[in-house]
């Protein structure tokens, strides 16, 4: 009998330690009350075991030895954790990490302790302006890898121009070479072709406000785009170019000047009259649809006595605008220094300058009738 209640007083005792230590080690509320769970059934099995292991049959011996056994386990739970309760009574202290605190496996405290840690630590080291500046960084990074990706392409493309020639197509069926000088003159002329179009727009809006359809105002209107072309596009000072509208005459069944000016002063004197039925740019731009540079469609050119003053000219004629099935009314500009203003006519006719010219003599035709301006009922 003794050994048994001495035995299962140990055991009382393992279990009591045993148990103090793992309710002290599992912080939170679920595990100790599994713990509990865990050791109520383990004690009672161990009960049951030590009884058919020292042959305990008699009712008031299992009794004494259970007493023993739960009395033993409490005495030492409540003494093991006292012992904790001194250990620990320090614990508030959040500066300081101890070994018993490692020891003991108070693992919620010690996550605690690294956080404030971490945290002070971020502080110090202001961690979110750092975040911050390095998110600059990487952008800035992006943006110049973005530049450098960027100008290897555009590395690429020099050196493939460098390989191959680079063209522009104008009516009716050229290239151009495009060269260095071409790229480098272009936005000076897309700054003048822009105000160039505000400006006629500007003096169409006047022209239509005005009311008045006669024949003497109709050139007027043609005057003033012819001004600003030469303003803006040829900077109207030059005596080396003339820019000028013919209309078709019936009686002489061919194209003869509307208006023409020289730089800003305008042309009485007749211009070279050209016949219908020759080939001529006027009836090969009414085919086409498009602005002509004689140098590039020489073949079409109708010579007169004068071509050797007027080397090189671009000739648009309106289509939609017919009288008696013939076009009547055409737009030229002649130079005297081909060489001089070859680019200007290129990239006039490469942008289509020609198609805003038609957009506006098509408004004033709408409100007018240009047709019956020039030739009345007949």
């Amino acid at each position: 009998m003794i050994a048994g209640i001495f035995c299962y007083s140990i055991i009382g005792i393992v279990i009591g330690v045993i148990f103090s230590l793992l309710f002290i080690n599992f912080d939170k509320s679920w595990k100790k009350i599994t713990s509990s769970f865990v050791s109520v059934g383990g004690t009672c099995g161990i009960i049951v075991y030590a009884g058919d292991f020292f042959g305990i049959k008699e009712q008031q011996m299992k009794f004494w030895t259970a007493s023993f056994l739960y009395i033993m386990f409490l005495i030492s739970f409540a003494f093991m954790m006292f012992i904790m309760c001194k250990l620990i009574k320090d614990k508030d202290d959040a500066d300081i990490l101890r070994i018993r605190d490692i020891l003991l496996g108070q693992k919620s405290y010690i996550d605690k302790y690294y956080e404030e840690r971490a945290k002070e630590i971020d502080e110090k080291l202001n961690i979110d302006n750092l975040n911050k500046i390095a998110e600059e960084l990487r952008a800035k990074e992006n943006s110049l890898q973005e530049r450098i990706d960027y100008i290897e392409k555009e590395e690429e493309k020099i050196n493939e121009l460098g390989r191959k020639k680079l063209r522009i197509q104008l009516p009716e069926n050229a290239n151009v070479t495009l060269t260095k000088d071409y790229i480098e003159v272009m936005p000076s002329y897309f700054k003048d072709i822009i105000n160039c179009i505000i400006d006629i727009k500007f003096n169409e809006k006047n022209y239509l406000e005005n009311g008045i359809n006669d024949f003497n105002s109709f050139r007027g209107y043609l005057i003033s785009i012819a001004l600003s072309i030469s303003s803006y596009v040829f900077n109207g000072n030059s005596s080396e170019i003339r820019i000028h509208f013919r209309y078709y005459d019936k009686n002489k069944n061919g194209y003869v000047k509307l208006i023409a000016i020289i730089g800003k002063r305008i042309v009485e004197t007749d211009m070279t009259f050209i016949p219908y039925d020759k080939d001529n740019m006027i009836s090969k731009s009414y085919e086409c649809k498009r602005a002509l540079i004689k140098s590039i469609n020489s073949t079409h050119d109708y010579q007169c006595n004068n071509h050797k003053v007027w080397k090189d000219y671009l000739t648009y004629t309106f289509h939609n605008l017919e009288t008696d099935g013939k076009p009547f009314l055409s737009f030229g500009i002649s130079v005297k220094n081909e060489k001089r203003y070859e680019k200007v006519f290129h990239f006039l006719n490469y942008l289509k300058f020609e198609e805003y010219l038609q957009e506006f003599i098509v408004d004033v035709n709408d409100s007018c009738g240009i047709e019956q301006i020039l030739y009345g009922g007949n």
